[in-house]
């Protein structure tokens, strides 16, 4: 309400109408209105940049929430493509454009962008989201299976399981389920039922 209030306290100003469509955007937004966010933060970002290039990064990062909450997942990628060269986004422009890739069902590209991220944060020695290494699992699962056989080297998803395992964070029946998908990627039938039938 409060925003509002000062939404219509600068429409009575000199203040330039694209920066109170930004402003309302930014409203519409935090109300998680994704569709009227995105309308009004693209109809003046051309202008919004041109003006204050720095605002650039700020504006399709907002754009790429929005497309990623509305399934525009074409749309989404062009925002964080946008964004790859501002340093300052690095971090949520990798996860958004792996988020992406997945969704768009660009398997390997969305395994190197989860596995980058995976091997980055490690190093960094900071706390990583425990659905990290699960999606990075499922998509190198996916990888391996589009291989032939004689092909598959499986020996990163154990590696990566084993870490799963390792998280106190994941459920037991989380990692049972994972544990089983991954035996039956294998063609390991037996192994994936034991487990299954260990974990309930």
């Amino acid at each position: 309400a409060a925003a509002r209030k000062t939404i219509e306290i600068l429409n009575t100003t000199n203040i330039i109408p694209d920066w109170i469509e930004y402003l309302e955007g930014r409203i519409s937004l935090m109300e998680q209105d994704w569709l009227a966010a995105s309308l009004r933060i693209e109809q003046g970002r051309a202008r919004m940049v041109a003006m204050n290039p720095a605002l650039g990064p700020q504006i399709d990062l907002n754009l790429a929430v929005c497309y990623e909450r509305l399934g525009k997942w074409d749309l989404a990628l062009q925002a964080y493509q946008r964004l790859k060269s501002h340093p300052s986004a690095a971090l949520a422009t990798q996860m958004g454009l792996a988020r992406t890739y997945r969704a768009l069902g660009k398997v390997d590209e969305a395994a190197a962008r989860y596995a980058h991220l995976w091997e980055t944060l490690q190093e960094a020695e900071v706390t990583i989201d425990p659905g990290l290494p699960v999606d990075l699992l499922k998509l190198r699962t996916a990888q391996q299976l589009k291989l032939a056989e004689n092909e598959r080297d499986w020996s990163q998803s154990d590696e990566l399981l084993r870490k799963i395992v390792a998280d106190d964070r994941i459920q037991p029946v989380g990692k049972a389920r994972l544990g089983a998908e991954l035996r039956l990627a294998k063609g390991e039938e037996q192994m994936a039922r034991s487990l299954i039938e260990k974990a309930c």
